[in-house]
């Protein structure tokens, strides 16, 4: 079930929603709120749980963790970009059906050679709620969308770029002889750099032009 893991590593920087709806909905002392993000909020509560989870999956996965504080500095970090995002994706009217999340979870399921209904057993196992998976996998799909909309289809390369990047210390080619394998895998692994550092560039510019603060309360969780 590594792809399984790998999965909820990287999408557990994005689960973080549905405790701030609930942390609303209730009485908050201001001790226990640890970032301002524009008119949402990060709680200890939704930290500490963030923290718990990604340091289950990284030990399950034999990864090795940074300092608490390092952990913790970047948990929060990831928890206040996917806000940031999440606020421009409802702005911009940004949807997702159930059929989206359902066909998502499908597919990781066929990828895994197991059922729906197994993998969900398994990430039972692993300390996941169903709940929390699909509100994650459904945040998910949101920001793909939102970042597919925003910058992915905006980025291109060049005949010149690709044939500069596969003369370059970057580039190890798998297609042995052939040119024209070799050359679409050369556009790929080049359109990926692409998205990685633009996408990267985009949520910077995002998070300088959102309203953060962030409280002492979060080196507390």
């Amino acid at each position: 079930m590594k792809k399984i893991l790998l999965l909820i590593l990287v999408s557990l920087s994005l689960l973080s929603n549905s405790y701030a709806e609930k942390s609303k909905q209730t009485d908050q002392s201001i001790d226990r709120i640890v970032a301002i993000v524009n008119d949402d909020v990060v709680t200890r509560t939704e930290l500490k749980h963030n923290l718990s989870l990604i340091k289950m999956q990284m030990t399950q996965a034999h990864a090795s963790l940074p300092s608490q504080d390092v952990l913790r500095q970047q948990v929060l970090n990831q928890i206040i970009d996917k806000k940031i995002q999440l606020q421009i994706a409802s702005q911009i009217g940004i949807k997702v059906t159930e059929n989206d999340l359902d066909s998502l979870i499908q597919r990781i399921a066929d990828q895994n050679q197991v059922s729906v209904e197994g993998l969900y057993t398994q990430l039972l196992r692993e300390g996941m709620s169903i709940e929390d998976y699909r509100h994650e996998m459904h945040d998910q799909i949101t920001l793909q969308k939102l970042q597919q909309q925003e910058v992915i289809n905006h980025i291109s390369v060049t005949p010149e770029e690709i044939t500069a990047f596969m003369h370059s210390d970057m580039w190890k080619g798998t297609n042995g002889s052939d040119e024209a394998a070799n050359r679409k895998q050369a556009e790929n692994a080049l359109l990926q750099r692409k998205f990685g550092d633009a996408i990267k560039n985009w949520v910077s510019k995002l998070r300088a032009q959102a309203f953060v603060k962030i409280s002492s309360a979060a080196t507390q969780a």
